[in-house]
Parts: C-alpha cells; sequence; structure tokens
C-alpha cells in the first residue's frame, strides 16, 4: 500500500487522504452524534433571517457558527442541595400567630358554621368583581420557536389592536426544502382575529373568527403575515383579560391581553399659589367645643382663609352650634361615629388636597403644610403625615398580610421603611400616627368605614388602623418626621367613654366596643385573628 502511494503523482494522493479524511470525519461525526445529540431527527432548526443558498449550505447573514449547544440536563439530583436558611426565610409569607381572639371565639358554634358559610359566599362575590393584575403571568418555555408580546397589551371595549412583535424566529431546514406548509394558530375566548392587509402566498383559514390559521410555504412571507394580525373584542367587559393562544410546531404562547376601558383623570382648579387655595381641613367635632375653636384658630393664624369642614354627631345634650368664619358645620344625625363624619366631610371636599386632623390638635409653627404639599405635588405619593410634638410620640408603622386564604392576620410594627430620596426626614410607611395630607380622590376609593361597630371607639379603636389597612396595596404612604402638629390632653371619644364614670362602667363600654370592632374588622377583611404586634 506504502509503495503504491509512492508511485502515486502529488494530486492522487492528495485524493485519497482527503477520502479518508472525509470517511473518517463521517464516522466521528456519527460517534458523536449517537453517544452525545439526540438524532432521531435529521432536520435542522434554521433560525429566520438566515440565509440558505441553492448548494443547501446555510450561515446566519452577518454572523459564523462558533460553538454547538447542547440540551440541558434536568437531573432531579439538584433537589437535594441544602438550602441556605438566610435566603429561604424570605421565600413565600411565613405563618400567622394570633395575639388573642380569634373570629370564630366570637361565635357558638352553630352561629359560627352559619357565620363560615356567609363569609365563603361573600368572599365569592368579592373574587368575582376583584381584577388583580399580579394574578395575570406567563412562561414562555425555553428554545421558543416564536417571538410574542408577554404582557402591555390593551385594548378598549368592542375595539381592536394590532398584535405587535408576533414573529417565527426558526423552523426545520428539512420542511423548507420540502415545501411544507408553515402553520400558525391563534385562539382566543373574547373577540376575534384578522388581519390588516393580505400578504402573496399566505393563506388565511378562519378570518374573523376566535380560531384563525395562517398557512404558507415561506417562512419570510409568515412572518410578514405576522405583523399585520389584528384581535378585536366582541365581547363587552370594563376591566378584564382575554388569554390569547398562539400555536407553532407544537409550542402554545400565551398572549395576555387587557380589556380595559380608558380611565379619565380627576383634575382641579389651578392653584392660586396660597396653601389655603390647595387643600380643605377635614375634623369631626368630639364634644369638647373650646379644643375645637382653638384648632380652628391655629388654622386661621399660620394659613389664613383656609377653609375648614366640620361634622358633628354629638348628642342634644351636649351640641352647640359653632359659626366661624372660613368653616362648614354639618351637623349629623347623633352618634354616627368618627369614622361617618369623616366620609361626609371628605364627601364636601372641593380642593385637590385634604387634610385629617382631630379636634383636640392645634397648628404650630412648626406644621409646616407646605413640606406635605410639595411632596404630594413632585412623587407618587398619595398620603403623607406629620407627628405630634407630644414627647414619646411614634412616628409609623408597617403591616404584613401574614398566613394564606384560610388563616390570614395582620402583622403590626411600629417602624418605618426607608428615607425617601429628596426628601429628608420623610419615610415610606404603611401607616402614619397623627394628621395627614392627602390626595382627595384617591382618599375617596379607599373611605373609611362607617359601621356601628367603630362608631363606640372613635379613634382610640381600631378604625384607624384599618383605614391603612385597607390602603394596602391601593396607595403609597409617607410621613415626615420634621413636620409636627400640638396636641391637648383627652377630648376624644375613646377617652370620654374611658373616663366617663367613677363606677368603671365607661372603662367597660370602651372594653365591650372595642370586642364588638375586633369582630366587625376580622369579618370584613376574611381575617382568622389579629397577629403580633411589636414595637
Amino acid at each position: 500500500m506504502v509503495a503504491r502511494m509512492k508511485r502515486m503523482s502529488f494530486e492522487q494522493r492528495l485524493l485519497v487522504v482527503s477520502v479518508i479524511s472525509f470517511l473518517l470525519g463521517g464516522c466521528l461525526g456519527k460517534l458523536w452524534c449517537l453517544l452525545l445529540v439526540p438524532c432521531g431527527k435529521r432536520s435542522v432548526r434554521i433560525p429566520y433571517g438566515a440565509v440558505v443558498d441553492g448548494n443547501s449550505s446555510i450561515h446566519l447573514a452577518g454572523f459564523q457558527v462558533t460553538m454547538m449547544l447542547l440540551p440541558v440536563n434536568r437531573g432531579q439530583h439538584f433537589n437535594s442541595l441544602p438550602r441556605n436558611p438566610e435566603v429561604e426565610r424570605y421565600l413565600g409569607e411565613k405563618p400567622c400567630e394570633c395575639a388573642g381572639r380569634s373570629l370564630k371565639d366570637y361565635f357558638a358554634s352553630d352561629d359560627w358554621t352559619l357565620k363560615q358559610r356567609q363569609r365563603d359566599n361573600n368572599l365569592r362575590r368579592f373574587n368575582r368583581r376583584r381584577l388583580d393584575p399580579p394574578d395575570v403571568h406567563t412562561r414562555a418555555d425555553g428554545l421558543s420557536p416564536v417571538s410574542y408580546p408577554a404582557h402591555g397589551v390593551v385594548v378598549r371595549p368592542l375595539r381592536a389592536v394590532l398584535l405587535q412583535g408576533v414573529r417565527v424566529e426558526w423552523f426545520e431546514v428539512d420542511d423548507y426544502f420540502r415545501g411544507t406548509v408553515f402553520e400558525v394558530q391563534f385562539t382566543g375566548k373574547r373577540g376575534v382575529f384578522t388581519v390588516l392587509a393580505n400578504i402573496e402566498d399566505v393563506s388565511i383559514v378562519g378570518d374573523n373568527t376566535d380560531n384563525m390559521f395562517i398557512r404558507t410555504t415561506k417562512p419570510t412571507h409568515l412572518n410578514q403575515q405576522l405583523q399585520k394580525v389584528v384581535y378585536r373584542n366582541t365581547e363587552f367587559n370594563a376591566n378584564i383579560y382575554d388569554f390569547v393562544e398562539m400555536r407553532y410546531m407544537g409550542f402554545t404562547a400565551t398572549i395576555p391581553i387587557h380589556i380595559q376601558h380608558r380611565q379619565l383623570p380627576w383634575l382641579y382648579e389651578p392653584e392660586k399659589g396660597k396653601i389655603g387655595d390647595r387643600l380643605t381641613v377635614v375634623v369631626t367635632a368630639s364634644g369638647h367645643y373650646d379644643h375645637l375653636r382653638r384648632l380652628v384658630k391655629s388654622i386661621e393664624q399660620y394659613y389664613p382663609k383656609t377653609t375648614v369642614i366640620v361634622a358633628d354627631d354629638n348628642p342634644a345634650d351636649v351640641w352647640k352650634s359653632y359659626q366661624v368664619r372660613n368653616v362648614k358645620y354639618y351637623r349629623m344625625p347623633p352618634n354616627k361615629g368618627y369614622f361617618a363624619g369623616l366620609n361626609l366631610g371628605i364627601s364636601q371636599v372641593a380642593t385637590e388636597y385634604v387634610l385629617i386632623v382631630d379636634d383636640d390638635q392645634y397648628f404650630t409653627k412648626k406644621t409646616k403644610l407646605r413640606d406635605l404639599v410639595s411632596m404630594l405635588d413632585h412623587t407618587n405619593y398619595h398620603l403623607v403625615g406629620g407627628s405630634v410634638e407630644t414627647p414619646g410620640h411614634t412616628l409609623g408603622s408597617t403591616y404584613r398580610i401574614l398566613g394564606n386564604s384560610t388563616h390570614a392576620c395582620v402583622e403590626s410594627q411600629r417602624q418605618v421603611y426607608h428615607e425617601i430620596p429628596g426628601y429628608q426626614g420623610c419615610y415610606a410607611a404603611d401607616r402614619v400616627d397623627s394628621f395627614f395630607l392627602a390626595s382627595t380622590a384617591d382618599i375617596r376609593v379607599v373611605g373609611f368605614d362607617p359601621h356601628p361597630a367603630q362608631a363606640r371607639t372613635g379613634r382610640q379603636g381600631r378604625g384607624m388602623e384599618e383605614f391603612f389597612v385597607a390602603a394596602l396595596g391601593r396607595l403609597r404612604i409617607a410621613v415626615c418626621r420634621q413636620v409636627t402638629i400640638g396636641q391637648d390632653s383627652g377630648g376624644t371619644r375613646g377617652q370620654q367613654l374611658a373616663a366617663g364614670d367613677s363606677d368603671g362602667t365607661g372603662g367597660q363600654q370602651l372594653a365591650a366596643g372595642l370586642d364588638l370592632e375586633d369582630w366587625h374588622n376580622l369579618l370584613r377583611n376574611n381575617l382568622t385573628c389579629r397577629g403580633q404586634f411589636s414595637s
């Protein structure tokens, strides 16, 4: 063999070496395929944008092949690795630990069974009306052959939207050369599909139906047609999602389409420069009219001509007429409660901002409302509070909803989150413990619960806490340490009950009122009990 090779010319020897190298390379390639790469399919996936020339050579326009990607081994043995406890304690939500009585402790056994059934029915009605965007999520499989919008597609009811960003990313080269028909399917439940324009050599089946097919033998034409796909809503709903499914080559992609009316803003008359023109003060009268007069006088001293709205539900034996300049006075039916009074007062506000104060508080030179207005003007916060000049008064609190849908509670901590950039001394929080300024339109959406269970305790009870719990996830709340207000001693309705007489019945009335309020709030918020409180 060697002697024969020596007698060959250089060109002949080169040919023999080339043939042997080709055969050896083919054998090694086959061995590689059998050992490492699943070779059940003899096709190649061609990304959209690749160049396929007449000799069947394949390359990406402007790129060179530098590596081969292998499928990832999804071995289960990694699941047994030890977890980092410092990281794991932040995952999910920690269980609820009750502090005090549970809701069921307020009922007899038979009554509790009935109350549970009523509460479950009420919860189902609430959930049917609820739309929570975080509940809408999509998942994209690895090596997906399509690109699509996973979020942000919005259409007005009974209108249409162009599905931008839909395209095929790769196809099978064997199918391309065999002239196989490439098919993309769109399905939906609350609308139909059509196309803005027709591309040549593309077939549309099911046009203007909720199940449309796009078919062609040319991937380039397929992508051009996909750029023209239109979704049209046909089932009216003011605020809901339709989950459109797009299928191609056995893959399914979900495109969430938000069907929603356009929401209009609530704007107010242009401000005139004075703080008093930007806000209205709302206060409920507790029966201590000397305190109320001091509050109104202090407002007039530091912010002249500011409108004050007073809601008074005092009974006839306590009530006194109160008519002062710049004060709008509303007499309510007796004993309707602190929060019913706040609702009445806020309903009469015509300015962009509303300031909620108690009648035992009063303005000082440190009550810098301009700072609070500036923060609401220039940040995305809805409510900002101040603090009380009394030593030891807390600044704010944070809340956490713990547990699950069947056993949940609220945990409270006397702390704030972080200082707000650009506003030294102001911190993000979930609750403020004193007076506060809020966007009128936004605070109306949350509102105060006027239920009679909270009428007996007023601000001394948990009603104000329940307002801030109801505001979780709805209002962004901040509190500023340097903006303070003065406060008289006594005067609130809860303190009147506690000190109402010498035989202790006032304290018993307050305790009974707190029990009734506790029961109502647990039932209203679908909570099992109250969580831990830490200072």
